[in-house]
């Protein structure tokens, strides 16, 4: 699914480091061929193409989205955010279970414990993508809002940001 060529600039306008709501970042690679084949082959997924256009047009992705660069050692990359976010536990009926269902792929962790997913066990059939999915790291079931395709999901997030800088 290609990207419409405005959201990338769009969303890099209103991420602007002197808004107060506006997270740090620039900390991050941009994605290459060898980087993305390397977290395709880690997920066993082919992540959306709308989303990798996005972080390389977009100066300011990893504000708000995990590193999908080569510095995988970082604390903000796809990997390591999963990583951790895999290990995460809760008692359920006396025994420990992990929380993270085990399709979701984080590219969104917030400082709440919400989490935007890939939904790698729902493909969207007529975008090619898959949805996205909001998760609490508190809960093992799905919560919160879905998105068809990640293009979906930025339009809404661009618009939202929009009205909050008015």
């Amino acid at each position: 699914m290609k990207l419409k060529t405005d959201l990338p600039l769009l969303f890099d306008n209103l991420m602007n480091p002197e808004r107060p709501y506006v997270p740090k970042g620039g900390e991050t690679v941009k994605p290459t061929d060898a980087s993305i084949g390397h977290i395709q082959r880690h997920f066993g997924v082919k992540l959306p193409e709308s989303l990798i256009e996005f972080a390389l047009q977009s100066d300011h992705y990893d504000c708000w989205f995990a590193g999908l660069g080569d510095d995988y050692s970082s604390s903000n990359h796809i990997v390591r955010i999963n990583s951790h976010y895999k290990k995460i536990r809760r008692r359920k009926g006396g025994a420990w279970a992990y929380t993270k269902p085990k399709d979701f792929i984080l590219v969104h962790a917030d400082f709440d414990g919400r989490c935007l997913c890939l939904n790698a066990g729902k493909p969207s059939a007529m975008l090619g993508e898959y949805e996205l999915q909001y998760w609490f790291s508190g809960y093992e079931k799905e919560f919160g809002d879905k998105y068809s395709s990640f293009e979906c999901y930025i339009e809404l997030l661009i618009a939202y940001l929009e009205e909050k800088a008015r």
